[in-house]
């Protein structure tokens, strides 16, 4: 049986891991989200890469249209980030459902006691 000497298996401390559980979650869902946006229009952006290249006739500078290569770094850089918060909080997710597994056997303990 789990010993409650810091009074660590309270219904409230049970409840914020569960909110905070939730929260991770939450976090996780709009992140993997944003990523799949990223993601379509690092897509679309790398189908502009694909066109030929369009002369300015003032210049004779030659670009491709609708094709910014920073941007499509920027997004990547925020697909690495966001993956890595996905990692984290899923990281997280599992050690709270570790401690929330402590809460059973202690509630089942006190129960069999009964």
């Amino acid at each position: 049986m789990p010993v409650n000497l810091e009074n660590k298996f309270t219904r409230e401390n049970y409840k914020r891991l569960t909110l905070d559980m939730q929260d991770h979650q939450r976090e996780i869902d709009i992140n993997k989200a944003s990523i799949k946006n990223y993601e379509e229009s690092i897509s679309h952006h790398r189908e502009h890469q694909k066109q030929p290249d369009v002369t300015c006739p003032n210049c004779k500078h030659s670009f491709k249209p609708n094709f910014n290569e920073q941007l499509a770094k920027e997004l990547e850089k925020k697909i690495f980030t966001l993956s890595n918060s996905i990692k984290y909080r899923e990281q997280q997710i599992l050690d709270i459902k570790e401690q929330l597994d402590l809460f059973e056997k202690w509630f089942n303990s006190l129960e069999e006691i009964n």
